[in-house]
């Protein structure tokens, strides 16, 4: 058995009941505004990973934020 085993990727499947949920939370965390411009985007918004999944994150409220379109694109290019 390995000394520092890896924990297991929370991953959510986000058309079932518990990733609309977690959407829906997520998207209320700062009431529908974008959490880095303040725009108010709760119908336009995005979900955006704080650690990617690359880097090993995972989809949980903790590591999630709402975004608009215009700010996810900047944090990806």
């Amino acid at each position: 058995m390995p000394a520092n085993p890896k924990k297991p990727r929370i991953k959510i499947d986000w058309s079932s009941k518990e990733g609309i949920n977690l959407r829906d939370r997520v998207k209320m965390k700062n009431y529908g505004y974008c959490q880095i411009c303040n725009e108010y985007c709760l119908m336009g918004g995005e979900l955006h990973h704080t650690k990617t999944r690359g880097a090993g994150g995972d989809d949980t409220f903790e590591n999630l934020m709402w975004v608009c379109r215009k700010c996810h694109a900047k944090t990806h290019t």
